[in-house]
């Protein structure tokens, strides 16, 4: 089994939490496996048994582990959601402060989805993306779904799989966002000129200006929702 780290901060409890919970994360511990006898533990940690047994009756209340009657602690069944879930508490933040954590995650998935598309992106890539501008431009044609597919080519540009799903999912969550801002007057058609400067960096393979145009397109959603 993987030696566990010696621990130097005051709160020892918690740091013992939070390092086994990390191992559970990266595979270090599985379910089924049986932690060592507490003296041992302790020893590996180095933290008194007292520590130990106050931080193991923490992981048992969040499900983490269960300490049978027969003797020793086990993990219990878990997958990597019920882990982020425990170690994740829940929000105390409001409405704006979460849409506020939402963009700035989008901003970094979709300056990464920028660079990567500008190094992996094909003729039929940017083909897609030009018929989403195409799209944008037609006042017959939904603002909104063109504003997602936009965004949505480019990462699939990317040839990462994952960042498709997070940059789709993301654009799902703000979907009323967006109909908020395209509605307001004159809005499509400054969104239509930023995307088409951001294709043009893609295009040029300008990774450093097409990085900041799509800061600046985030932001400037930011700047109209504040106003809203």
């Amino acid at each position: 089994m993987q030696a566990f780290q010696a621990i130097t901060t005051q709160r020892l409890s918690d740091e013992v939490v939070a390092q086994i919970q990390r191992m559970l994360l990266e595979g270090k511990l599985r379910m089924g496996d049986r932690l060592p006898p507490e003296r041992e533990m302790a020893r590996q940690l180095r933290v008194s048994r007292s520590a130990l047994r106050e931080a193991l009756s923490i992981l048992e209340t969040l499900g983490i582990i269960e300490r049978r009657k027969s003797g020793g602690a086990f993990v219990r069944k878990l997958n990597s959601d019920d882990v982020l879930d425990k170690i994740v508490s829940p929000s105390t933040k409001s409405d704006k402060e979460l849409f506020e954590d939402l963009l700035e995650v989008r901003e970094v998935l979709e300056s990464k989805a920028l660079e990567w598309a500008i190094e992996r992106a094909t003729k039929q890539d940017l083909n897609r993306i030009e018929r989403a501008l195409d799209m944008l431009a037609d006042p017959e044609k939904s603002a909104i779904e063109a504003d997602i597919l936009f965004h949505l080519y480019i990462s699939a540009a990317t040839r990462n799989e994952i960042l498709f799903k997070l940059t789709r999912n993301i654009g799902d969550m703000l979907r009323d966002i967006r109909e908020k801002t395209l509605n307001q007057p004159g809005r499509r058609e400054e969104c239509l000129i930023e995307h088409h400067h951001i294709l043009a960096t893609i295009k040029n393979g300008h990774k450093v200006e097409g990085i900041r145009a799509m800061i600046d397109h985030i932001h400037k959603v930011e700047g109209i929702v504040e106003g809203i």
